[in-house]
């Protein structure tokens, strides 16, 4: 986007003052193509326009195109909603693959550099799109965690922590997800997967690992019988 920007300088030489800019909508809802004169055309949505911009486009209800004139601060703002759309398009290219949380997204807006209220506005057009879902990523999570390394409830927490959820849709989450899951079976796996890899295993390590991997000592109590049964 800065291209446009260094553009649509070089052609202002013309006009110091403003900026021709010409809105084609989409044929999806809300979307605008931007065509400026000497700059490379670009897309936008309308949630990102600032309301100084939004105010001069008007309604384009009864028309597909309308040219307006803006001074630099303005077109600088419209070209920063025209980031912001090709930073949606990003993140949606990122959520086809797999769930993300919201602080995941942002640190990858971050690495870009982009300001944060342009993140925050990214970030709530998705959200308050369904595409994406803190508790959806949230049970994704969970169930990509524990075949790769099984783990208790408070390791598991811990582990959404980290990613940005709320304490309080963690709890609901892990909750949910142990009417399902077996924390008893996850940590016969995790006590199991243990004991394989180091021979001779003294029983004060194999508890410090199960109390690492997030496991009650409700369930660690329980290890002088798995030693048995193995």
């Amino acid at each position: 986007m800065d291209s446009v920007v260094q553009d649509a300088d070089s052609s202002s030489a013309r006009d110091s003052t403003f900026y021709k800019v010409t809105f084609a909508r989409e044929a999806s809802g809300g979307i605008y193509r931007i065509s400026c004169e000497g700059a490379s055309s670009f897309l936008t949505r309308e949630v990102y326009l600032s309301r100084a911009v939004a105010d001069v486009l008007g309604d384009l209800s009864d028309s597909r195109v309308k040219k307006v004139s803006l001074g630099k601060e303005d077109f600088v703002s419209l070209v920063s909603s025209g980031e912001a759309f090709a930073d949606e398009r990003y993140l949606l290219d990122c959520l086809s693959r797999r769930e993300y949380s919201r602080q995941d997204l942002r640190f990858r807006l971050l690495k870009k550099q982009r300001p944060e209220h342009q993140i925050n506005l990214v970030l709530d057009y998705i959200q308050s799109r369904g595409w994406l879902d803190e508790e959806r990523f949230a049970r994704a999570w969970l169930d990509s965690r524990i075949k790769k390394m099984p783990e208790g409830a408070s390791a598991l927490r811990k582990g959404l922590l980290s990613h940005g959820i709320s304490s309080s849709l963690a709890d609901s989450v892990i909750k949910n997800f142990f009417t399902e899951v077996s924390e008893e079976e996850l940590f016969k796996r995790c006590a199991e997967k243990y004991k394989k890899s180091h021979r001779n295993l003294n029983q004060n390590k194999l508890i410090l690992h199960l109390q690492r991997r997030g496991f009650s000592f409700y369930l660690i109590n329980k290890l002088e019988r798995i030693g048995d049964n193995g």
